[in-house]
């Protein structure tokens, strides 16, 4: 199983352009459906085939995650890593039937942000103070995550070449590789100056 794990890691790297770390999470999470398989049929890691894994075993499978406690929509990354995984394998010529197109996928939990009081964020903003350069950048660094509502891993992959001050926007590389325009509120440049 683990030769087809890594001829679908680089497919999703060069094929489908996933980033790093979508690879790294789906390698996990079929990781930990290989062990849980391989232990129910009494084989190794290893020597676990794809045509041992049938509709039956995916559903001990998932019951598994649950009675383990894992929320809903982490169970549901772990099934979509396993749906791409297989259909990979059947794209492949590995195999003829995909054991996870008739399984269901629980539906995802909606839950609503918390949101933060203007009180609030504004003490989180100023909680890192001004008194050295790093503390200057943790504070631009709320501003911004504030001011746009831009994700993390959107930030971290900003580059100075992606800010324009002047106009009050900045270039954001978001989900997909699909780029966007953000504004940027008065606040957030000053912290950037």
């Amino acid at each position: 199983m683990f030769s087809y794990l890594d001829r679908f890691l680089i497919f999703l790297q060069t094929e489908k352009r996933a980033s790093p770390r979508t690879v790294e999470e789906y390698q996990k999470d079929i990781f930990d459906g290989i062990d849980f398989l391989a232990g129910i049929l009494r084989v190794s890691d290893e020597t676990l085939q794809p045509e041992q894994v049938t509709p039956a075993l995916i559903r001990r499978y998932l019951s598994h995650l649950t009675d383990r406690g894992l929320c809903r929509n982490s169970l549901l990354r772990k099934l979509a890593a396993w749906r791409s995984f297989f259909k990979f394998l059947c794209r492949e010529g590995v195999l003829r039937d995909n054991p996870l197109r008739h399984i269901s996928s629980p539906r995802r939990e909606k839950r609503l942000p918390r949101v933060l009081y203007p009180a609030e964020a504004e003490r989180l903003v100023e909680a890192p103070g001004v008194s050295s350069s790093l503390r200057l950048r943790d504070r631009a660094i709320l501003e911004v995550l504030y001011a746009t509502g831009i994700r993390v891993s959107e930030l971290v992959g900003l580059d100075t070449g992606d800010l324009d001050l002047a106009g009050g926007y900045l270039r954001v590389l978001g989900k997909g590789a699909k780029e966007r325009g953000v504004p940027v509120g008065g606040y957030a440049v000053e912290a950037l100056k």
